[in-house]
């Protein structure tokens, strides 16, 4: 029996999202390693517990 094996590349994203234990790492890996830049950057939660970070290329 004959296998067709085929190959797909990624050629753009829309939005890709995920947590992080060190929003402040993530950030710094992003901008300074990556050349991302900073969209948003939000603090929310009863006591600004949660942070929403955006970046963009």
């Amino acid at each position: 029996m004959s296998e067709l094996k085929t190959t797909a590349t990624v050629d753009s994203l829309a939005a890709v999202m995920f947590t992080v234990a060190d929003p402040d790492a993530a950030c710094a890996f992003y901008t300074e390693k990556l050349d991302f830049e900073v969209r948003a950057d939000v603090r929310f939660g009863e006591n600004d517990e949660n942070r929403w970070l955006e970046v963009q290329r």
